[in-house]
């Protein structure tokens, strides 16, 4: 089985990731590409420094969407990633060709299970500062987008399996735990099973984007407390 951890810079994927891989017995990779050709981690981030700064946008394109297909190839594996092409499309929709999306959406690019984890602009800049006040990511206009809509958009149109998460309302152990609930029993449903769900989990575990200026929500509409809930977030 393979579950992606889908988020903007900060919301939590690598924690999340690597809890649930402990909890659940999965493996855990970070970039599956790097792990599986033992690439130094000095040399890949030189080589997606050079992508993600290059004019070429296409060929940024073309490797985080190979990414994620070679990421998702091989399905007998239990395996928890971070990222999918709901990432890609936010970051790279202007430049793909008419129906590139819809072709490779069915090109094995769609991992088996997707959490999508959310928070806010200044709550993930605030954390990527706890980890590292020199993060380059703290200088990027794109870490201060709100880029879930795009993302839920992709997912609804492309009929990704995903589950939201709102990282702001409920901490680490909990998250693991709603996460850890579903995969669980996951294999077990069928189809219809699935789609009511995805219904009763996006309800009550979601988030809400009526702030944004397109006034969209996805996830649930009233907001979601668990009692004795603690301020100490973990992600």
């Amino acid at each position: 089985m393979i579950v992606s951890i889908e988020g903007m810079d900060g919301c939590g994927k690598t924690t999340v990731a690597k809890a649930l891989a402990v909890k659940l017995g999965f493996e855990y990779s970070h970039n599956v590409i790097q792990d599986y050709f033992q690439i130094p981690e000095d040399k890949y981030k030189e080589f997606v420094k050079y992508i993600r700064k290059s004019d070429n946008r296409q060929l940024a394109l073309m490797f985080y969407t190979f990414r994620c297909m070679f990421e998702n190839n091989d399905r007998n594996r239990n395996l928890i990633v971070e990222r999918g092409m709901p990432s890609v499309f936010f970051f790279e929709e202007k430049n793909a060709p008419q129906g590139f999306f819809e072709t490779f959406s069915k090109l094995g690019t769609i991992p088996d299970l997707t959490f999508m984890l959310y928070a806010g602009s200044k709550e993930r800049l605030n954390r990527i500062a706890g980890r590292d006040v020199n993060d380059e990511d703290l200088r990027s206009y794109e870490v201060r987008k709100l880029g879930y809509d795009k993302m839920v958009e992709f997912a609804e149109k492309y009929n990704v399996p995903y589950i939201a998460l709102d990282t702001t309302k409920f901490d680490l152990n909990q998250i693991c735990k709603i996460a850890c609930n579903i995969i669980s029993v996951y294999d077990k449903l069928g189809p219809e099973q699935k789609q009511k769900l995805f219904k009763i989990a996006n309800s009550k575990f979601g988030f809400n984007l009526s702030e944004m200026s397109e006034g969209k929500s996805f996830g649930y509409y009233k907001p979601v407390m668990i009692k004795g809930e603690t301020n100490e977030r973990a992600l």
